[in-house]
């Protein structure tokens, strides 16, 4: 995992912000006790703030079993991390989080080509400690970061529900778009589609068929290319080491590789990923390397839409490299599927004064290189 022995230049600024001597440190299980109560005062809503406690936890969980030699980082899917801002008391009045993909395939997002998409965690200051600058030092934090792990785009998620939170991203100069220019690697864009699961009738004849085995797929390299091939099969050989660990260790992050078949006959592909917290699944998971047959489109968003249906996912977000499979993009949206700036309800329903109101994501993002 990542360390914070190099962030001396941000404590610094920590402290010149008006909390002598506060400091900023990886989270640690030490923190557990205070955690839940800081984030019910950084995010307001206590669904929200469970939500947070559960991915921070799961995370804990993983950094003790790697320092017990009991999984290897390196073979997981996601390079996490989450730190706290304490005050010289040592009380958390804020958290960041940050996650890359790594992979050392050619072309597509390899770490030696520099081409990695770092994302934003969990993250906020509780109430007192807004207006005070702490916002702008932990944006800073994860540019940082991110450009540590050899990251040119960073992609800020965020909700509507914090207003505070977009003017000082957009003061970094991040743009509210899910078609994140260059994502995939110079210009090869990021689509994002999306639908609510609940609101369509689906039905198909294809199976999705749990597959770990990257010789059977090889009859996607002529239709994903060599490059991507590459990332894809370190994807699935990595996948396939998550779910083993998973099995003996509950609640790791992980991805799940799906053959797309019909009649028995390969004609397309999907990785789902998402959470599972306390055995439900997340509540916006997604589709990435998604691939079909040609003339298959169709059957391929159906199957895929249905499958994460079946799977209790409510709400499926589907990652694609724009203009790569245009036919593809037209099947996702024939079945309900739009693409915006702001997915709407991606977070679920929550308490909000009393009202149950359904929360919408932004997303904010990127390039790194001209901050």
């Amino acid at each position: 995992m990542a360390r914070v022995g190099d962030a001396m230049e941000v404590n610094k600024a920590v402290n010149a912000a008006g909390q002598r001597e506060s400091s900023i440190t990886t989270i640690t299980n030490a923190d557990r006790v205070q955690l839940k109560p800081a984030l019910l005062n950084i995010f307001g809503l206590k669904g929200v703030a469970e939500d947070a406690y559960a991915s921070i936890d799961m995370w804990l969980k993983q950094k003790t079993l790697v320092q017990q030699g009991k999984i290897d980082d390196s073979k997981l899917l996601y390079d996490l991390e989450y730190f706290s801002l304490k005050d010289q008391k040592g009380k958390i009045f804020g958290v960041a989080g940050i996650y890359t993909v790594q992979t050392s395939a050619p072309g597509f997002g390899a770490k030696d080509n520099s081409w990695i998409v770092a994302r934003s965690g969990w993250t906020g200051v509780t109430e007192e400690a807004r207006g005070k600058g702490y916002g702008k030092l932990i944006v800073e934090l994860e540019i940082q970061k991110a450009r540590e792990r050899g990251a040119k785009i960073f992609c800020w998620e965020t909700s509507p529900v914090w207003e505070n939170v977009p003017p000082l991203l957009r003061g970094f100069g991040f743009v509210n778009n899910s078609n994140v220019k260059d994502y995939y690697g110079k210009g090869i864009d990021l689509r994002s589609l999306y639908t609510n699961l609940e609101a369509i009738d689906l039905s198909t004849s294809a199976k999705l068929i749990e597959t770990y085995d990257n010789s059977k797929l090889n009859w996607l390299k002529p239709i994903l290319g060599e490059k991507k091939f590459a990332w894809l099969s370190e994807v699935v050989e990595k996948a396939a080491y998550t779910k083993k660990i998973a099995e003996t260790f509950p609640g790791i992050i992980s991805a799940t590789p799906y053959m797309i078949e019909d009649n028995g006959r390969p004609i397309g592909f999907s990785l789902l990923s998402m959470y599972q917290w306390e055995g439900a699944p997340e509540r916006a998971p997604k589709a990435t390397f998604v691939a079909a047959e040609r003339g298959k489109e169709d059957v391929v968003a159906q199957a895929i839409a249905q499958k994460a249906k079946e799977l209790g996912m409510r709400m499926l977000v589907v990652e694609v490299p724009k203009g790569e499979n245009v036919a593809l993009e037209k099947s996702i949206e024939k079945i309900g599927f739009v693409t915006s700036r702001t997915i709407k309800g991606l977070y679920g329903v929550y308490d909000i004064d009393g009202k149950e109101q359904a929360v919408d994501q932004l997303i904010f993002s990127r390039e790194l290189k001209t901050i």
